[in-house]
């Protein structure tokens, strides 16, 4: 058809001319690929025009899918090849389309194709579903997992709470107590198998004492019978009757006979199958207590590791608690550093603090740089400058930092509470302090003169003794008396000046003294606060406003560890003074204040030790070096010999001196040329360096071997003489360092116990960091008890159940019964029986030949079976009594046997529930003791369960949107399979009237069948197609009015509406095309003779 031109057709049959606006479709949409099953090809169509651009082979694709990517890769091409053109914005304009008439074959095309798209789809939508039911079963299960989870977790956190050390504690004693039960009843076990052992072989005996009374009753039962048969055959020999009856008698007795032979040949088989069944037993039993032995080695292992980790859990769970105080007290003493609340802890700030800083803190650096200053300003001898230095620099800001806020926290941490808040009551004008508060000053003022004492770079040793306050209250006494006696009562102390220190020396151990005179108080009453103000106040003045004195007093502050500030009052003012008291002689002094009577005790003790290792090494050495003690021995020698001369004659010549300070001599140059160093303990022991005394007789240190070496002597004991020379020449100089070190230790003791001397603040850091060290390890140790008490209890648990399974089986095995016994009693009375036997035949064969004896014989043969017939009957009766006798046996003794099997019962029953017991001991404390990690991971378990939840919960909305979207996609295409359907139906019928008839479309959409037959109407105008799409390209309206383009330019800015157009299968259908042509007449009548025949049907038209 040409794609050009559009004639109206003969028929009259319209075709509509479909118009839609400026088209940007693009290429994958505008065609589509198609299987004609009616040429059997693959078809390539132009949507829009309804061209097929290109026809394939049917086995080109085997399914839509190949075919449609042979289309993409088909459309690439086509794209490579061809310009595209570069799209321009402009108004709307109608653009008119051709709609080809489709046949029936084409729309059953597409119909299949449509069907292929809807089958795809369904199958997606059944995948589609398949994955949602899926989602939702991984949502059931992931929720369920939550679930189990959640209560895992509040198990857990249950088991936590119950994992205390009390039900810990609980748990172990509940182990102790079923160990004890355990072993109870094990013993009660063993003792019960014993028993039964033996009643089981009593009974065994009393069953053979039964079946053996059973058997020789039944024999003298028969043996009765035996012998009245034959006295009736006597008695029938007599009368000469009865021989037939004899003879059936012997045969019975030859049939029992052959019966017994067989029951013993029968016995005695059983007796080697019992023998065969009891060696079994006995070898099973054998292997059962083989079995039990080693089961009770592992129970008795796993005992001993379970009751060896119990202890270790305890002990190391002790350390912890320990290493946890150690923890406690570590970060105490160091977060306690300048916060302390007693003296005691701020005796250890002190002590830790070697700077000073608790009282100058953030000006300690200052201050220490400062105080170098003063004293360097004082060794240049620049005293004046050294004044005005300190007094500008040091007084004022150290009194400031003494008594600011911080510092008096401190004091009152040293003093206590009661004594830092006393109010002091002056009397006439005059203080009055008692003991009390005399040492609370005096602490206070030790505590800041040693702070001056390390920013000066000297140790805090000032300290506060019961005897120090004594003589410091001494000495107030002795200044008040002196100053307050007529003739000074009136004089100040700038004119008393220190005369009276003689009264003080009387009565006190001072060896030195500072005045400040002051004017009095003016004030009724004074504070602590400001008591202890002055004497810092004047202890600073001692020591910076001293240049006129040559810092006499400044010294004095720094002389001695006893200084201990007072004041005395009179008429007319008085005075604030210190004095330095020497130590107590003897050791029962009592330490109130210090922060060094542990240095100093350590450091006598390693003064003492440094001493006897100097002595020990110096008799090393002397042994080593006979040369020198020989020379030393030669001198002392000479020199005794002199000094004797002397007292013996009174003279000693020159020559002779001269050669006693040669010989002495010799050794001083030895000592020189060997560098031999004498030990010297105290530099305040003054005697003799030469440990061979001289004047005190002869000594032999070293003699003269038989070959002529020198060799040390010994003493009577064995010792070496100059070892005992030695220790001999250093006694007292050890002595006086033990007594040093006695007296440093008795003043330590009253304080010791009370102090945890530390170093500094790095020390106590350490310290806290050695102690969580410890308690890590500790610990460390304490888990890994615990684990090894979780694996002992579990193994305990384990060996018990296993070797109470043993036991079970041994107690199985002795419970089968011996039967060689049996069987072996069996095969004697089944011999007895047949000797029983045999001798019933003879006897029955003697009254068989009984009948051919003579009268006489006869009789003798009938009183003969009379009377072992009465010795039968009497024998029956007392094997029936036995054998009743031996059953009332039997059955005593199987009731204490009954009775024991069931006390074993019970206590395997019991050892049941004390293995289990003890499994659900060991699982509990295994919960107890892994506790925290089980709710950890009873927690991780959670999270990771919710986050699979959550993570199935997202999958299950996301499969049903898709399924949701599948389901949509799959109803609109099966409504578009619905509706080819529905016209390719049409189609076909119209097709299948169109062999008789010309099918039209009327104006209005109306499809009618016209018979061939009709008339036709005028041929109509062609219509010029390229004009129309011209038109359109310059987005013109175009309408064809009688065959001709009528084009028409839009209003600038304005977009066109074509005519005509619409999207909705309905609207087109009411809409006639605006053609420009007057109705046919002709084609009216038609539409009526159609409709009066019902060949009308209507066309709905389908967009492309």
């Amino acid at each position: 058809m040409n794609k050009k031109t559009f004639k109206t057709l003969a028929t009259g049959a319209a075709i509509t001319l479909a118009t839609v606006g400026a088209s940007t479709v693009s290429a994958d949409t505008q065609y589509g690929i198609v299987l004609n099953r009616v040429t059997g090809e693959w078809q390539t169509v132009n949507r829009t025009t309804g061209e097929i651009v290109k026809s394939e082979p049917n086995g080109t694709y085997s399914t839509y899918d190949e075919a449609n990517a042979g289309l993409s890769s088909w459309l690439e091409t086509q794209a490579s090849t061809v310009e595209t053109p570069v799209a321009t914005e402009r108004p709307a304009a109608e653009t008119t389309a051709v709609e080809t008439a489709k046949t029936a074959a084409e729309v059953q095309s597409e119909v299949d194709a449509q069907q292929a798209v809807v089958d795809v789809i369904a199958q997606d939508a059944t995948n589609a579903q398949a994955d949602a039911d899926a989602a939702n079963q991984d949502v059931t299960t992931a929720q369920a997992d939550v679930d189990t989870a959640t209560q895992a977790v509040e198990d857990a956190e249950a088991n936590a709470a119950n994992a205390t050390p009390e039900n810990i504690a609980a748990n172990q004693a509940d182990q102790a107590a079923n160990l004890a039960d355990q072993e109870a009843n094990a013993t009660e076990t063993d003792q019960v198998n014993a028993e039964i052992a033996s009643q089981t072989q009593t009974v065994a005996d009393t069953q053979t004492a039964v079946d053996t009374a059973q058997a020789e009753k039944d024999q003298a039962d028969a043996n009765v019978i035996a012998k009245e048969a034959d006295v009736k055959a006597a008695e029938d020999a007599l009368s000469g009757t009865g021989l037939a009856e004899a003879q059936a008698t012997l045969d019975q007795a030859t049939k029992d006979v052959a019966t017994a032979t067989t029951t013993v040949d029968t016995a005695t088989k059983a007796v080697d199958t019992a023998k065969k069944a009891d060696a079994e037993r006995d070898a099973k039993i054998k292997d059962a207590q083989t079995d039990v032995a080693v089961k009770t080695d592992a129970v008795d292992t796993a005992k001993a590791k379970l009751t060896a980790a119990q202890d270790a859990a305890k002990r190391t769970s002790d350390t912890v608690t320990k290493a946890t105080d150690a923890v406690a007290v570590a970060k105490k003493a160091l977060e306690s550093v300048g916060k302390p609340q007693n003296i005691y802890e701020a005796i250890n700030a002190e002590i830790a603090d070697k700077t000073g800083a608790i009282y100058f803190k953030d000006k300690t650096a200052d201050l220490t740089a400062k105080m170098a200053e003063f004293k360097r300003l004082i060794d240049a001898n620049q005293d004046q400058e050294a004044q005005d230095y300190a007094e500008k620099n040091l007084l004022g800001a150290m009194l400031k930092a003494y008594i600011d806020a911080p510092s008096q926290e401190f004091v009152k941490a040293l003093v206590g509470e009661t004594a830092f808040n006393k109010t002091y009551t002056l009397q006439n004008g005059k203080l009055v302090l008692s003991k009390e508060d005399y040492t609370a000053l005096n602490i206070a003022f030790a505590s800041q003169l040693n702070a001056f004492r390390k920013i000066s770079g000297f140790e805090p040793i000032n300290k506060v003794t019961e005897y120090s306050v004594e003589q410091g209250l001494k000495a107030i006494d002795a200044w008040n008396e002196f100053a307050n006696r007529p003739e000074n009562a009136d004089l100040y102390g700038s004119e008393l000046r220190h005369r009276g220190f003689g009264e003080v020396e009387k009565v006190t151990s001072a060896y030195n003294e500072n005045i400040y005179p002051t004017g009095g108080f003016r004030k009724s009453s004074m504070t602590f606060t400001e008591l202890n103000t002055l004497f810092a106040y004047n202890m600073l003045g001692f020591a910076f406003s001293d240049a006129h004195a040559n810092w006499g007093h400044y010294y004095n502050l720094l002389q001695g560890s006893n200084i201990m500030m007072g004041l005395y009052q009179n008429n007319v003012g008085g005075a604030y003074f210190t004095h330095g008291f020497s130590d107590k002689e003897s050791n029962d002094d009592i330490v109130i204040y210090s922060q060094t009577t542990a240095a100093v005790v350590q450091a006598h003790k390693e003064e003492l030790e440094k001493a006897k290792a100097d002595i020990e090494a110096y008799k090393t050495l002397l042994k080593n070096d006979l040369t020198y003690i020989k020379l030393m021995q030669d001198a002392a020698n000479f020199d005794n010999q002199l000094r004797d001369k002397y007292n013996r004659t009174g003279s000693v010549t020159d020559v002779e001196y001269a050669q006693r300070d040669a010989l002495s001599q010799k050794v001083t140059d030895y000592e020189k040329e060997h560098n031999i160093v004498v030990p010297e303990v105290d530099s305040n022991i003054i005697h003799s360096s030469r440990v061979i005394p001289s004047g005190y007789g002869t000594y032999t240190v070293v003699e003269t071997d038989d070959s002529g070496n020198l060799r040390l002597a010994k003493n009577y004991y064995g010792n070496y003489i100059i070892d005992v020379l030695v220790d001999q020449h250093y006694q007292s100089d050890l002595d006086y360092v033990q007594n040093k070190l006695n007296k440093a230790q008795a003043l330590h003791d009253t304080i010791k116990d009370k102090l945890v001397v530390q170093s500094d603040l790095a020390t106590l850091q350490a310290n806290l960091t050695q102690a969580q060290a410890n308690l890590t390890a500790a610990q460390t140790a304490s888990d890994s008890a615990k684990a090894e008490l979780t694996k002992a209890s579990s193994d305990y648990a384990t060996a018990l159940e296993a070797k109470t399974a043993a036991e079970k089986t041994l107690a199985d095995a002795t419970a089968t019964p011996l039967q060689t016994q049996v069987a072996e009693n069996n095969l004697r009375l089944a011999t007895i029986a047949l000797q029983n036997a045999e001798a019933r035949k003879a006897d029955a064969q003697k009254a068989v030949d009984n009948f051919s004896a003579d009268l006489a014989t006869k009789k003798a043969a009938l009183d003969t079976a009379k009377a072992d017939l009465a010795q039968a009957q009497a024998t029956a009766t007392a094997k029936a009594e036995a054998l009743d006798t031996a059953k009332a046996e039997l059955v005593k003794q199987q009731a204490t046997l009954d009775s024991l099997n069931k006390d074993k019962d019970a206590l395997l029953a019991e050892k049941d529930r004390l293995v289990e017991e003890a499994k659900a001991l060991a699982t509990e404390l295994k919960g107890y003791l892994e506790a925290p990690a089980i709710l950890a991971n009873a927690q991780a378990t959670l999270t990771e369960k919710q986050a699979a939840l959550t993570e199935a919960q997202a999958k299950a909305e996301t499969a049903q949107e898709k399924l949701e979207t599948i389901t949509a996609k799959l109803a609109a295409e099966e409504s578009k399979l619905a509706e080819l359907q529905a016209e390719y139906n049409k189609l076909k019928d119209l097709e299948d009237k169109a062999k008789d008839n010309v099918i039209a479309t009327l104006p209005d959409g109306t499809v009618i069948a016209v018979p061939k037959d009709a008339p036709t109407a005028v041929e109509k105008p062609a219509v010029d197609v390229d004009a129309i799409k011209q038109a359109l390209d310059k987005g013109q309206d175009v309408t064809v009015v009688d065959g001709k383009v009528v084009v028409a330019s839009p209003q600038a800015g304005v977009t066109v509406t074509p005519r005509g157009i619409t999207y909705s299968r309905v609207e087109r259908a009411k809409t006639l095309p605006n053609t420009g042509e007057q109705t046919s007449l002709l084609a009216l009548a038609g539409v009526a003779v159609l409709s009066s025949l019902g060949f009308a049907v209507t066309k709905r038209k389908r967009r492309g």
